[in-house]
């Protein structure tokens, strides 16, 4: 079975390790910080620090496996309290807000696929 969020595809050959990362001239990175945290709202959680453009998958080894459809939006506080993709910190969160980093930035991706064009990575 495919992964519908993190796959990579001719749409990100000779694009900058950025571009893939926050897309296009970093508009994708833009539009994500600029949505404000995922958890704002949320009764455990109290906002602090800035929006963050954070990858709800591992990017690899410097980065190297990064996708723009990856993103998340979080306040700093969300992104230190969500940890790292494939830890139980992150588990333990997402049990405790009821919330996944990756099911938000599946979302993400279908509002700036329709704001920012196919794959996000340019302005149509």
């Amino acid at each position: 079975m495919s992964d519908p969020i993190h796959q990579h595809g001719p749409e990100t050959k000779g694009l900058s390790l950025f571009e893939r990362n926050f897309g296009k001239g970093g508009r994708r990175g833009e539009a994500i910080r600029a949505m404000g945290c995922f958890l704002h709202g949320h009764p455990l959680h109290t906002c602090r620090g800035p929006i963050v453009a954070a990858h709800a998958r591992s990017r690899g080894t410097a980065g190297g496996n990064g996708n723009s459809d990856d993103l998340f939006n979080a306040c700093q506080g969300a992104y230190e309290k969500f940890g790292e993709y494939g830890t139980s910190v992150r588990a333990q969160a997402a049990l405790e807000y009821n919330a996944s980093p990756v099911l938000q930035a599946v979302a993400n991706k279908a509002k700036l696929d329709e704001k920012l064009g196919p794959e996000g990575l340019v302005e149509q």
